[in-house]
C-alpha cells in the first residue's frame, strides 16, 4: 500500500492580484507649483514687472539679495530715474516727464564710510553694493553734506553737495559756490526763485525771448446796427386855430416842405370874429381923429386896434396878412397856416374837410440830412465804447461809401436775451442816402494803450490766479515776475505793473523754466523749513 502523497493548496492571499502603489500627486502638484512660481516670479523681475506694479516687493527683494537692508529706514522712498530730485513716499508719475517713479534707499546724511552711485548720488548707502535704481556698482563718496568749508551745488539741481568745484553729476552744469544757509554766491544780485541754465541746454529746450516794447494797440470791434430817426430833428406842425380844412396844399407823405412854404388853408368862425373886431376898430379910431377927439379917446381906440392885431398874430396870420385887413377894411374868413420848419412829411394828419381845433397836429416832417445810428453793442465790449468816439458805417445798399458818426449816448439798459446794449450814434446824411430802417455795419476802433510796454501772449503765463512773465536777465539767469495786464489785442498784452519797457522776457519754453523755478523754491522750503514761496 503506497503512501499516501499530500499536495500543498496555494496560499489565498497569493492567488490575489497585487495592487500597484499609487503615485503622490499632491507632491507632484505642490513641486510643480513651486517651480512655476520660481519661474514667473524670476520672469517679473527680469522684464521689471514687479518694479513696476510691486515696487515694495522688488525693493524687498533687492535688499534680500544685495544684503543692504537698513535696519533704521521707516518707508520706501521713489524717485524719478530722469529727475532725481523727486522724492516721494508713494508710487506715481514724475510731476516734470511722467515717467514712473522707482523705489530708492534715502540715506539723510553721509558719513565718512558711505557708498553712492555715479549716476543717481542721491543714492546713499553704508557699505558696497549695487544702484537699485541703474544697477551700477556703488563708489564711496566722502561726507559732503556736512563738509567744513565751502560747498558747491548745481543751480538746476540744488540737491547735488561738492566741498569742491565741478560739474553736477545730472545735467553736466559748473556747480556754484553756496552759503551756509543754502544760497548761492553765484550772483549776489540774484532774485527770488532764479535759476541758472547752461547755454547748451538753453538751446536743446528750445528757449526764445523777446523785448518788452512800448506798442501803440488798438482794438477793432466789428458791430451790427439799423438806421433810425433822430428826433431831435423832428418837427410837428399844428393848427393855430379850430376850424374847417378848406384846402390841403401838401397831400403826400415824402413831399419836401421848406420852412415858411404854405400847407393848409382853414375856415374859421373865430378868425372871422377877430377879423370884425379890427376892422370895426380901424374905422372907430378913423373917426375919433377925423372929430379931432380928446387924445385919451384916441390913445384907447388904438389900444385896442393893437390887442386885436396881436390875437390875430398869435392865430397864425402874418403881417403881411393883417396888412391887407387895414387896407381892404374887410374881414378874413379863412386862414393859411404856413410851415416853421423845414423837412420831409413824415406823417400826414389831416384831409380837406375835417374838422380840428387849435393845437391839432397836421404834418409830422423830418430832417434826412441827420440821422441815428443804433449799434448794438455786446457786454463784454462796452467797457471800449466812449461817448464821442467817432465811428465809421457801412450799408450794404452803397458798399463803396462809408458814413461817418459819431458816438452821442450808451443806452443804460442791456437787452437780457441779446446780452446787447444799444448805443446811439448821430450821422451826417448828406445827399439823403441813408433811410431810416436801413442795416449797417461798423468797426469801432478803439485805442488800447499808447506808452505801455507790452508783449507776446505767448510770453505769459497765466495761472487762473495772477499773470506772470520769465524775465531773462542774462548769462543763462531767469526768474519769474508778476506782471498786471491789460486787455489782449492784436496778440499782445499791454503791461500795466510789473515790467519796464527794454527788458527781456521768455516767449517759448517758459512754462519749463517756471516749472524748475517753482521746484527750486519747493527745495529750499524743504530745507529750510519754510512754507510760503513761489504758489501758482
Amino acid at each position: 500500500m503506497e503512501p499516501t502523497r499530500r499536495i500543498p493548496l496555494p496560499n489565498p492571499r497569493a492567488l490575489k492580484p497585487r495592487r500597484k502603489r499609487p503615485l503622490p500627486w499632491a507632491l507632484i502638484r505642490f513641486v510643480v507649483s513651486i517651480l512655476i512660481i520660481v519661474l514667473v516670479g524670476w520672469l517679473s523681475l527680469q522684464l521689471g514687472l514687479v518694479e513696476k506694479h510691486l515696487p515694495g516687493l522688488h525693493d524687498a527683494w533687492s535688499v534680500l539679495i544685495n544684503d543692504k537692508h537698513d535696519a533704521h529706514e521707516s518707508h520706501t522712498t521713489y524717485t524719478c530715474p530722469m529727475h532725481p530730485e523727486i522724492l516721494q513716499d508713494k508710487p506715481g508719475e514724475c510731476p516734470i516727464c511722467g515717467m514712473d517713479l522707482v523705489p530708492v534707499k534715502q540715506e539723510a546724511v553721509a558719513t565718512d564710510s558711505t557708498y553712492t552711485c555715479p549716476m543717481h548720488p542721491e543714492i546713499l548707502r553704508d557699505k558696497p553694493g549695487e544702484c537699485p535704481i541703474c544697477g551700477m556698482d556703488l563708489v564711496p563718496v566722502k561726507n559732503e553734506a556736512k563738509a567744513e568749508g565751502s560747498t558747491y551745488t548745481c543751480p538746476m539741481h540744488p540737491e547735488i553737495l561738492r566741498d569742491k568745484p565741478g560739474e553736477c553729476p545730472i545735467c553736466g552744469m559748473d556747480l556754484v559756490k553756496v552759503e551756509e544757509d543754502g544760497k548761492t554766491h553765484a550772483h549776489s544780485d540774484a532774485k527770488p526763485n532764479e535759476v541758472t541754465i547752461d547755454p547748451t541746454m538753453l538751446n536743446n529746450l528750445g528757449v526764445r525771448t523777446e523785448v518788452a516794447q512800448v506798442r501803440a494797440l488798438a482794438k477793432e470791434i466789428p458791430l451790427t446796427g439799423e438806421v433810425a430817426v433822430d428826433d431831435s430833428q423832428t418837427q410837428v406842425l399844428q393848427s393855430w386855430v379850430g376850424g374847417r380844412i378848406e384846402r390841403v396844399m401838401v397831400d403826400a407823405v415824402g413831399d419836401t416842405i421848406q420852412k415858411g412854404d404854405p400847407v393848409v388853408q382853414i375856415y374859421s368862425p373865430q378868425l372871422l370874429a377877430t377879423s370884425e373886431e379890427l376892422v370895426s376898430a380901424l374905422v372907430y379910431l378913423e373917426d375919433l381923429k377925423n372929430r379931432d377927439a380928446l387924445p385919451q379917446s384916441i390913445l384907447d381906440a388904438e389900444a385896442m386896434v393893437e390887442a386885436t392885431e396881436k390875437r390875430l398874430r398869435l392865430w397864425g396870420l402874418r403881417e403881411e396878412q393883417i396888412e391887407e385887413i387895414r387896407k381892404s377894411r374887410k374881414a378874413h374868413t379863412d386862414i393859411t397856416v404856413y410851415s416853421t420848419a423845414s423837412g420831409t412829411v413824415n406823417k400826414k394828419m389831416i384831409y380837406e374837410g375835417q374838422y380840428v381845433k387849435e393845437g391839432s397836429p397836421l404834418y409830422e416832417l423830418i430832417d434826412f440830412g441827420a440821422l441815428w445810428v443804433y449799434l448794438n453793442v455786446f457786454e463784454n465790449d462796452l467797457g471800449y465804447v466812449r461817448q464821442g468816439a467817432y465811428v465809421a458805417l457801412k450799408s450794404p445798399a452803397y458798399p463803396d461809401e462809408t458814413f461817418s458818426g459819431r458816438v452821442v449816448e450808451i443806452e443804460p439798459e442791456l437787452d437780457k436775451k441779446s446780452r446787447t446794449a444799444k448805443v446811439r450814434v448821430a450821422v451826417d446824411n448828406y445827399g439823403g442816402r441813408l433811410i431810416p430802417g436801413m442795416y449797417v455795419t461798423s468797426e469801432l476802433t478803439v485805442a488800447v494803450s499808447a506808452s505801455l510796454p507790452t508783449v507776446s501772449d505767448l510770453a505769459v503765463i497765466r495761472t487762473g490766479k495772477r499773470d506772470l512773465v520769465i524775465v531773462a536777465r542774462g548769462e543763462g539767469r531767469f526768474y519769474p515776475q508778476e506782471v498786471e495786464l491789460g486787455p489782449l489785442t492784436e496778440g499782445y498784452y499791454p503791461v500795466k505793473s510789473g515790467l519796464k519797457a527794454g527788458q527781456k522776457v521768455v516767449s517759448q519754453a517758459s512754462f519749463l523754466i517756471d516749472s524748475e523755478s517753482q521746484l527750486k523754491a519747493a527745495l529750499q522750503q524743504m530745507k529750510s523749513g519754510n512754507q510760503g514761496g513761489h504758489n501758482h
